[in-house]
C-alpha cells in the first residue's frame, strides 16, 4: 500500500476514534502512553489493574454503557478481546471493536498498541523523504 495513502487512512481512524467520545481499553502504561503521543485525548482504562477482568467490567458498567477496546494483536491480546467481549456483555455494556479491527488491518507490521506512535512516526518520515 502506498505509504501516504496508508498514512491518511491511519490519521482518519485516529480522528475517528476521538471523535467517538468513548472509553478506551488498553492493556498496560505503554499502550496509553503511545496513545496520548499519537494525540488521543479520551479516557484510557488499562486492564492490567490487579484485578479480575470480570471485576474490571463491573466498574465499567457502573459508569459506560460503550467502550471502545484497542488491544494488542498477539495470541494474548486476541485472548483478552475475547474474555473482556464476553464479560462486558454480561455486565450490558456494548464493546466496540471496529477500530481496533481497522487499524490492525492498516498496521500489519505491528502487533501491539504500543508500537503505534513509532510506526506512524516511521511512515511519516517515509512520506516526506519520497522523491
Amino acid at each position: 500500500m502506498d505509504p501516504e495513502y496508508n498514512l491518511e487512512l491511519i490519521e482518519k481512524e485516529l480522528d475517528d476514534l476521538n471523535s467517538e467520545n468513548l472509553p478506551v481499553i488498553v492493556e498496560g502504561e505503554k499502550d496509553e502512553r503511545a496513545l496520548r503521543a499519537i494525540g488521543f485525548k479520551g479516557i484510557v482504562i488499562k486492564a492490567n489493574q490487579g484485578t479480575s477482568i470480570f471485576a474490571l467490567c463491573e466498574q465499567i458498567s457502573k459508569r459506560y454503557r460503550e467502550i471502545i477496546l484497542l488491544l494488542d494483536w498477539d495470541t494474548k491480546g486476541c485472548e483478552l478481546s475475547t474474555e473482556f467481549q464476553k464479560d462486558l456483555k454480561a455486565n450490558g455494556v456494548h464493546c466496540n471493536t471496529e477500530h481496533s479491527n481497522r487499524l490492525h488491518m492498516l498496521t500489519r507490521e505491528i502487533k501491539d498498541i504500543e508500537s503505534l506512535d513509532t510506526y506512524i512516526k516511521k511512515l511519516r518520515e517515509k512520506v516526506i523523504t519520497r522523491p
